[in-house]
């Protein structure tokens, strides 16, 4: 009788292994559908900011954010000439702003008119549609980039990393704000965004209330 129940045990316990082991082999592999993205290294850009209160204009902070032109340093990378690459300067004042598209855009060739309103001066991003938030209010007035094109293209890969440098003034800053601000730019396809760098509006003479008289 022991024998009997040992040899259904043993059987049991086989069936098993034998139904465990062909499940494993037929499970399906999962396929995944999404496609592959390709991975751009960024190159070194030094992205800087520091914030100032304006010599010209009363209870207006100014920003000025200043980097390596990538096309230089993948220049350099590659020994061939500085490569010509459109790029934004973004800016937001939510610490995930940049990953919920709540951020605005701005160009880096040319300072803005000061006639342009805020709309012509800057562009904003999808989670920003249909609102109005002051912060994002700001203006380019001044805008700094070497030549890497033409005859003088040679010549900026000799010069210093601080020659190569390029910066951005922007004025408009709402006071005690904290700013997050990358650089954007494409290159072979894919879009590459630098790590953020942060700095703090200034609070300006002019935005401070009066002492007691």
């Amino acid at each position: 009788m022991a024998e009997r129940k040992s040899f259904a045990l043993l059987a049991s316990v086989t069936l098993f292994v034998v139904v465990t082991a062909f499940a494993t082999v037929t499970r399906p592999q999962s396929i995944s559908t999404e496609p592959e993205t390709q991975a751009v290294e960024a190159p070194l850009l030094n992205l800087q900011c520091e914030t100032y209160c304006s010599s010209t204009k009363l209870r207006t902070g100014n920003a000025r954010i200043t980097w390596i032109d990538p096309g230089i340093s993948i220049g350099r990378a590659l020994a061939t000439a500085p490569l010509q690459l459109d790029q934004q300067l973004q800016a937001t004042v939510f610490k995930q702003g940049f990953l919920e598209d709540v951020f605005a855009s701005f160009p880096t060739d040319e300072a803005t008119p000061e006639s342009a309103s805020p709309e012509e001066a800057r562009t904003l991003g999808p989670g920003l549609e249909g609102k109005s938030l002051p912060a994002f209010d700001l203006r380019v007035v001044a805008a700094s980039r070497p030549q890497i094109s033409g005859t003088e293209a040679a010549d900026v890969m000799r010069l210093s990393p601080e020659q190569q440098q390029s910066s951005v003034i922007l004025e408009g800053l709402e006071p005690g704000l904290t700013y997050y601000w990358r650089l954007r730019y494409d290159r072979e396809g894919a879009t590459v965004e630098s790590e953020p760098v942060v700095c703090e509006a200034p609070v300006c003479p002019a935005d401070m209330g009066e002492g007691p008289q």
